[in-house]
């Protein structure tokens, strides 16, 4: 895992914090060129997402509601066909829907 200020990969998952709760994972999702942090909220379906990591000018981050997908079950981070971008691939009973905002 890089270190903070290190650029990271377009795409990278982290580690799940509440198992069975929630999905956390880091890609470039609007590609600006810094990969940032989305939550799937299991059951509920709900994604949020950071705008950007905390910085010593900025310590406090809020996350945003982007969609809420009905039987979430899991999410995955995948590039995108833009060099760099990722989308969220989130799977449901129904099959993989993506996401991008």
């Amino acid at each position: 895992m890089p270190a903070f200020g290190a650029r990271p990969s377009p795409v990278r998952d982290l580690v799940v914090r509440q198992p069975g709760l929630t999905q956390e994972l880091v890609g470039d999702w609007d590609c600006d060129g810094v990969a940032t942090p989305a939550v799937l909220r299991v059951p509920s379906g709900a994604i949020d997402v950071v705008d950007h990591w905390p910085t010593s000018g900025e310590p406090t981050i809020t996350a945003r509601r982007i969609t809420v997908i009905e039987g979430a079950t899991s999410a995955e981070a995948r590039p995108r066909a833009e060099p760099g971008c990722a989308t969220l691939a989130v799977g449901t009973p129904a099959g993989v829907q993506e996401v991008t905002w």
